[in-house]
C-alpha cells in the first residue's frame, strides 16, 4: 500500500531505560494516514475509506457535525460528509489521537453549485498548480510515500471543460525527483521541475521528454511558460557553472529547438553580468516573453518584444544613479536603480502580451528600498505606479491589474490600470462579476476571455505554510 505525505505528520518520541542496563533506546510512537486532505464535491459523494497505520490504539474525532464516521477499525476509518447547500466552500478536519500523539486530516467539501461558474480547490496538489494559457487543462502533482519509504509522484492533469481529472503518470522517485509544476499547454503538455535539475514534461498519455539544451551548454534547461499550442516555450539555461563565469541564458524554443535570446552588454544596474537572465512568462501565442535578470538580487524585469529585441520593462521611469557606501571595509561605489522588477513569477503578462505585471522598486541601496505594485504596457511603453499596493501579479487584456498584499500573505487587489481606480478586493470583486464566495487569494493568471482564472493562495498548518492555488471556470454542463 502506498500513502500520501501528510503535511500535518506528527511524531513523538519515548526514551525506554531498560532495567539493569545502562542502555537507553528510543522508540517512535506515531499516527500516518495515507492521505493527507480528502475533498468532497457539494453534495453526492460516496464514503472514502482512510487507511491509518499506528504504534498504539487510537481515536478519531470530526470538528463539524457535517462530517460522519461511518465505521472504523484497526486501520481504518470511513467517514462521508452531507450535502453543502451553502453557497460557500466549508473546512473542517479529523483529529487522531493516540496517548500524546495527534494527527489531523483535512477534509475540504466545495460549495453548492450557484450561478454560471464553478470553484475548485484541489489543494492535494502540495507545491501549487497552473492554469493552460486558454484554461483547457490545470496541472499539479502530489507526492506518495510507499511502504519501503520509498516516494512516487502522480503526474495530474485535470480537464477543466470536463471538470475531470487523470493521474497521467506514476513516477518513481529514483526516475524523477518531480517538484514545482512550471506551465501546461491547451495541447496537455505538462512542464515540472525535476529536483535533479532542469524541466520534465509529461502528455495526457504518460509519455515524457527532457527539453533540449543548446549545444555545449553545462546545466539542464528550465522551461518556464509555453504558449497554448504548445509550439513555443520560454526558460533558460546555464551555459556553464556560475563558480567558474557560467551565466544564465534566457532562452526560446520553436518547436522543441532551443535559441539564445539576447541580452544588452550591461545588467539591470548597468554593471558587469555575475549571474544572468531567465526568461519567465510569455503571451498565450508565443510573440512576447518576459523574464528577470539575476545578478546580486537585482532582479530587473525584462521583456524580449514581438521581434525579438530586448527591453526593460518600465523603461520609460527607470533610473540609475551611484551611491558611496562605507560598509565597514572602506567605501564602495555602486550603481543602484529605482525600475520594475520581478523574482520567479511565471505568468505576469496579459494573454495577449500588452501588460506586464510587476513590482516597482526605488533603492537605497542594491536590492534595499521601497516597493509597490506596477504595471507595464508593452504598445505604448509606459508604465503605472500604484504606491498603495505591494506587487503587481498579473492583468488582463483589457487593462485589469491583480495586485497582492505582499510576500507571504494573503489576499490580492484589483485594479483598472489606466485610470488607476481601485475596483475592489479579489474576494469582493469575484463576488460582484462570478456570484462565488471564493477564499483567500491573490489572481496569478486569467484567460483572454476572462471566464477561467487560477490564484495563488497560501496554506498554513502544523508543518508551516506551503503554496496552493484554487480556480474558477465555468459551471460543466
Amino acid at each position: 500500500m502506498k500513502r500520501v505525505l501528510s503535511l500535518c505528520g506528527c511524531i513523538v518520541a519515548a526514551t525506554l531505560i531498560l532495567a539493569g542496563c545502562q542502555k537507553t533506546e528510543t522508540e517512535y510512537a506515531y499516527i500516518r494516514l495515507d492521505v493527507a486532505n480528502c475533498s468532497f464535491s457539494a453534495n453526492d459523494n460516496s464514503p472514502v475509506e482512510v487507511a491509518v497505520s499506528a504504534t498504539g490504539e487510537w481515536t478519531v474525532e470530526p470538528s463539524a457535525s457535517w462530517i460522519r464516521i461511518d465505521s472504523q477499525t484497526e486501520t481504518s476509518v470511513t467517514i462521508s460528509v452531507d450535502d453543502n447547500e451553502l453557497t460557500e466552500e466549508r473546512t473542517g478536519f479529523l483529529t487522531f489521537t493516540m496517548g500524546n500523539v495527534e494527527e489531523t486530516l483535512a477534509i475540504n467539501q466545495l460549495a453548492k453549485l450557484s450561478g454560471n461558474y464553478m470553484y475548485r480547490y484541489p489543494n492535494e496538489f502540495d507545491l501549487g498548480a497552473v492554469m493552460s494559457p486558454e484554461g483547457k487543462y490545470v496541472g499539479g502533482r502530489i507526492p506518495v510515500l510507499n511502504d519501503d519509504e520509498s516516494w512516487t509522484h502522480q503526474v495530474v492533469i485535470i480537464d477543466v471543460d470536463a471538470d475531470e481529472r487523470h493521474i497521467v503518470a506514476e513516477v518513481p522517485g529514483s526516475l524523477f525527483g518531480l517538484e514545482k509544476p512550471y506551465c501546461i499547454t491547451d495541447t496537455g503538455v505538462f512542464f515540472l521541475m525535476n529536483n535533479a535539475g532542469g524541466t520534465v514534461a509529461y502528455d495526457l498519455d504518460g509519455n515524457y521528454f527532457i527539453p533540449e539544451i543548446p549545444d555545449d551548454y553545462k546545466i539542464a534547461a528550465s522551461v518556464q511558460a509555453v504558449s497554448s499550442d504548445g509550439t513555443i516555450w520560454a526558460g533558460y539555461a546555464q551555459d556553464d557553472v556560475l563558480a567558474v563565469g557560467g551565466l544564465y541564458r534566457p532562452l526560446k524554443w520553436v518547436d522543441g529547438v532551443p535559441e539564445i535570446l539576447p541580452v544588452p552588454e550591461k545588467n539591470f544596474r548597468d554593471s558587469v553580468w555575475v549571474g544572468g537572465v531567465m526568461a519567465r512568462g510569455m503571451s498565450a501565442d508565443g510573440t512576447i516573453i518576459y523574464g528577470t535578470s539575476w545578478c546580486n538580487n537585482d532582479f530587473g524585469m525584462c521583456y524580449w518584444d514581438k521581434n525579438g529585441e530586448f527591453h526593460w520593462v518600465g523603461e520609460d521611469k527607470r533610473e540609475i544613479s551611484q551611491i558611496t557606501t562605507d560598509y565597514g571595509y572602506g567605501e564602495v561605489t555602486e550603481n543602484i536603480v529605482n525600475g520594475m522588477t520581478c523574482t520567479a513569477e511565471l505568468t505576469n503578462i496579459s494573454p495577449n502580451g500588452k501588460w506586464i505585471a510587476g513590482t516597482w522598486r526605488e533603492e537605497t541601496l542594491p536590492g534595499v528600498g521601497t516597493e509597490c505594485a506596477a504595471f507595464f504596457d508593452t504598445e505604448n511603453e509606459k508604465t503605472y505606479i500604484f504606491k498603495d499596493l505591494a506587487g503587481g501579479s498579473t492583468c488582463t487584456n483589457d487593462g485589469i491589474g491583480f495586485a497582492h498584499n505582499g510576500f507571504m500573505s494573503n489576499g490580492g487587489t484589483v485594479v483598472d490600470i489606466e485610470s488607476g481606480a481601485v475596483l475592489g478586493s479579489v474576494k469582493d470583486w469575484v463576488y460582484e462579476n462570478y456570484g462565488l464566495n471564493v477564499g483567500p487569494g491573490c489572481i496569478t493568471y486569467m484567460t483572454a476571455d476572462k471566464q477561467k482564472f487560477i490564484s495563488f493562495v497560501l496554506e498554513s498548518n502544523a508543518a508551516g505554510q506551503r503554496t496552493a492555488h484554487w480556480y474558477v471556470a465555468p459551471v460543466v454542463k
